[in-house]
């Protein structure tokens, strides 16, 4: 009764997502385009915290860095953005039971 109610994934939902890339995890962000099953289609911004994985790789980051970059949250990727970083589009599709989605 007084619980927030989950919000459902429906088409034009924004949605946050992180996808496998080496030993970490890149960014997305974008719109849900289509739901079939366990499948999302995205269509949104990938990003990948090239700086903040090159700081860590030097030893010159702490171990909460490196939770960033294997654990991405929307509370906590902010942090990856204050180094370099590269993006690109990205128009695909998720696999739910594979890729965290929020």
């Amino acid at each position: 009764m007084f619980g927030k109610k989950k919000k459902e994934l429906v088409e034009g939902s924004y949605v946050f997502a992180s996808k496998p890339d080496g030993q970490y995890q890149n960014i997305i962000f974008g719109v849900a385009t289509g739901i079939d099953g366990n499948k999302v289609g995205v269509s949104g911004l990938i990003v990948n915290p090239a700086g903040l994985k090159n700081k860590v790789s030097q030893g010159k980051a702490g171990p909460r860095s490196e939770e960033i970059l294997k654990n991405p949250t929307p509370e906590n990727c902010i942090l990856g953005f204050v180094y370099r970083t590269e993006h690109d589009t990205f128009n695909d599709t998720l696999d739910l039971n594979e890729n965290k989605v929020i």
